[in-house]
C-alpha cells in the first residue's frame, strides 16, 4: 500500500490531549495536568484532597467539543482542503 502513519503510543495520545487542553483558556493548569493523570507535587497531595471530578469532567467535555470540530469541521468551513479519497 501507499504511505502509512507512524506508530502511535499511549504517550502520544496523552501529549495530544494535553496540548489541546492547553489551547482552552478556561481550563486551569492544574486541571489539565490531573486529566492526563500527572501526579501533583507532594505538598499539594498532602493538603489538597479534593478529587476535582467535576472540573476534570468539564475539561474533558470542552476537549471533546474541540476534538469534534477538528474531526468533523463545521459545514462550509473555508479552511478545509480535501486531500482526496477516504482515510483507510
Amino acid at each position: 500500500m501507499g504511505d502509512s502513519l507512524p506508530a502511535c503510543s499511549i504517550h502520544d495520545i496523552r501529549r495530544a490531549v494535553r496540548t489541546e487542553l492547553g489551547a482552552i483558556p478556561s481550563i486551569p493548569h492544574n486541571i489539565r495536568e490531573l486529566v492526563i493523570a500527572h501526579v501533583p507535587a507532594a505538598l499539594v497531595q498532602t493538603y489538597d484532597l479534593h478529587a476535582y471530578r467535576g472540573e476534570k469532567r468539564e475539561a474533558l467535555r470542552l476537549w471533546g467539543k474541540r476534538l469534534a470540530r477538528i474531526v468533523v469541521p463545521p459545514a462550509g468551513a473555508s479552511n478545509v482542503v480535501s486531500l482526496g479519497g477516504p482515510v483507510r
